[in-house]
């Protein structure tokens, strides 16, 4: 069962019916970085085998709940952060830690990871190899989401335009069609993370944060605290 959610779940995503996926880009704001970046192409794989880099944000202070829960999972190479847990899995990890989390806010697939990026061009060239193409066309929606530590951006909101910007940019130089920006409920939501030099590019794979269970339509008023805050409590 758990199986079938992987790949269930590597569909929605639009990775394609035996879930296409792509490597992590790896790069610097060199120019032989950034040549070495236009020219890498993903390594399809049609396996819930692929091996996946994942992100769980949470609440700060209840890292070590989370990277509970991924090591009960099945998770490998767990490793905590500030407001988020990384690790290494397959398809079928992510689509369990989206039924199974009870600590985590979302669950996060890493797409692109590049180190060394100093400036807004240096960024949007970096941008420039990665193969939105993929995953995207005219028939596709899409929104951006940007968070910004202690970087060259400071307005989380013309991050996301920028991103978005270089998101159609690809798909025009690539010859593909123009997806619609949905900032609702769009296709695919791709994460911008910059923190000093590195940025992170993943694709969210929860939707709504997962505290938002569902339970609660129709009820009027609002918890005193966040589910996945008050399931951490209580794991401490």
């Amino acid at each position: 069962v758990v199986g079938a959610e992987g790949e269930a779940l590597a569909q929605r995503l639009e990775y394609g019916p035996c879930g296409h996926g792509m490597q992590p880009v790896q790069g610097d704001s060199t120019g032989k970085g950034r040549r070495a970046r236009r020219m890498a192409q993903a390594r399809r794989v049609c396996s819930s085998a692929a091996v996946l880099t994942l992100h769980l944000p949470c609440a700060r202070g209840t890292e070590r709940c989370v990277e509970k829960e991924l090591e009960a999972l099945g998770a490998t190479e767990v490793k905590r952060g500030p407001g988020v847990v990384r690790a290494v899995g397959d398809w079928n990890l992510m689509a369990r830690a989206n039924v199974s989390s009870r600590c985590a806010s979302k669950v996060l697939l890493e797409l692109a990871r590049f180190e060394g990026v100093g400036t807004e061009a240096e960024l949007i060239d970096a941008l420039a190899g990665v193969p939105f193409e993929e995953r995207l066309d005219e028939k596709g929606t899409f929104a951006i989401e940007a968070h910004l530590v202690d970087c060259a951006w400071t307005n989380a909101h013309y991050a996301a335009q920028r991103t978005k910007d270089a998101v159609l940019d690809r798909l025009r130089d690539q010859g593909s069609g123009r997806p619609s920006v949905d900032r609702a409920r769009p296709s695919l939501r791709f994460v911008l993370h910059w923190h000093k030099s590195t940025v992170t590019l993943s694709l969210d794979s929860s939707g709504e944060p997962l505290h938002l269970r569902g339970y609660r339509r129709g009820v009027e008023g609002q918890a005193p605290m966040k589910e996945t805050l008050a399931a951490s409590i209580l794991a401490m």
